[in-house]
């Protein structure tokens, strides 16, 4: 009998786009290492980013350009604040709340 080793496939790994952000007179947002818009409207963006999820309020926002292979998004408006939340602490206002 032969015991030998077969040789596993070798895996593809996805590269990691790194997250990072550059922010133009607070009127322009360019993003990098976005996943997934999660939600859009002219008052905040909530994006799933490669380093965390991020929310973008402002007012008249604007989304410019998304590639989600590269993992670009420019936004544009007025933009107020940036906030990145823990994974897991979405939607626990609401659990607390329905309780």
């Amino acid at each position: 009998m032969d015991y030998t080793r077969q040789k596993q496939p070798e895996r593809k790994s996805e590269p990691v786009i790194q997250h990072k952000l550059q922010l133009t007179d607070r009127k322009e947002l360019q993003l990098f290492g976005v996943k997934e818009v999660i939600r859009f409207d002219e008052m905040s963006v909530v994006l799933a980013t490669t380093g965390g999820k991020l929310t973008v309020r402002g007012g008249g926002l604007k989304m410019g350009s998304l590639n989600v292979g590269s993992g670009e998004l420019l936004l544009s408006g007025s933009i107020d604040a940036l906030s990145y939340s823990a994974q897991g602490e979405e939607g626990k206002g609401l659990k607390k709340l329905f309780r």
